[in-house]
C-alpha cells in the first residue's frame, strides 16, 4: 500500500470517529461525563416480627377446697408453661437508587440531565442540527 492510500485511509478513520454519527436523520455524537450523582430515595417496607413470651402459670385449683389434699399434694411442682403470641408490624426503611443525575460537557456548553442509569465516562447525545442565518 502506498503512502497515499494510508494517509486516505488514516484521514477516513479520523472523520468517522470524530465527526458526529448520522443514524435515521438524527445526527449523534459523544459527549464527556462530568459528574454523576445518584439520587437515592427512602423506601419503606411493612415488616412483621411475631413476639411470643412464656409465663408459668399455677394450675392448682384445689386450694381451699381440701385442706389436707392441698398440703399433701403441695410440695410437687403444678406449674405450666403458657405462650402468648402476637404480630407486631413495623416500618423499615430501605435506600434505593432512583436515577442519577448526569452533567455533561458537548462543546462549549455544559448540561444536564436526570436517567435511568449511570452512563460512565462519555454519554451518547443527539445533535440538533439547524440551518444558519
Amino acid at each position: 500500500m502506498d503512502w497515499k492510500t494510508s494517509l486516505m485511509l488514516c484521514f477516513a478513520f479520523v472523520m468517522t470517529v470524530s465527526a458526529p454519527v448520522l443514524a435515521d436523520g438524527d445526527v449523534f455524537d459523544m459527549a464527556e461525563v462530568i459528574d454523576v450523582q445518584p439520587m437515592v430515595r427512602r423506601v419503606p417496607t411493612q415488616v412483621t416480627d411475631t413476639r411470643c413470651e412464656t409465663r408459668a402459670t399455677d394450675s392448682r385449683s384445689l386450694d381451699g377446697v381440701y385442706t389436707g389434699l392441698a398440703e399433701a399434694i403441695g410440695s410437687e411442682s403444678h406449674r405450666q408453661l403458657a405462650s402468648a403470641c402476637r404480630d407486631i408490624r413495623r416500618t423499615v426503611y430501605a435506600e434505593e437508587v432512583s436515577g442519577y443525575r448526569v452533567r455533561y460537557r458537548y462543546g462549549t456548553g455544559e448540561y444536564e440531565r436526570i436517567m435511568s442509569y449511570d452512563p460512565g465516562p462519555t454519554l451518547r447525545v443527539r445533535v440538533n442540527v439547524r440551518p444558519g442565518r
